[in-house]
């Protein structure tokens, strides 16, 4: 049931924010979960899911501490992680969400997803 959840509302990394400073949610899709944070392969190599999630939190807030932005709802940025033996990098959308009660969260994923509706908590 919760890998059912997580399908569709996406994987929360909050915990992994938190430790940074960032103070509200953040979720990965599930197609960047298992396309670039999950794959076993990483491991091998020296790159770890806790790394890569890490990496990605890092670049992110990094971008939102140094830069004005132009639209506030979405944020742009890119990540190195290792595919296959190689340095990669990844291009990635952050967007900023409320829910239905007005809570906010980040939403991460790869420039080409659409989310439609996005179910926070």
């Amino acid at each position: 049931m919760e890998k059912d959840k997580q399908q569709r509302e996406g994987i929360d990394i909050s915990s992994f924010a938190q430790e940074m400073g960032i103070k509200i949610p953040v979720f990965v899709s599930p197609v960047l979960w298992r396309t670039y944070i999950e794959p076993e392969e990483a491991i091998s190599v020296g790159q770890t899911k806790n790394g890569r999630i890490w990496d990605m939190l890092m670049k992110l807030k990094d971008y939102i501490m140094g830069r004005v932005l132009v639209d506030s709802e979405t944020i742009h940025f890119s990540v190195h992680f290792v595919i296959n033996g190689n340095l990669t990098m990844v291009f990635l959308k952050a967007t900023f969400h409320k829910d239905a009660i007005g809570k906010n969260a980040i939403f991460i994923k790869l420039p080409d997803e659409e989310i439609k509706e996005i179910a926070i908590g």
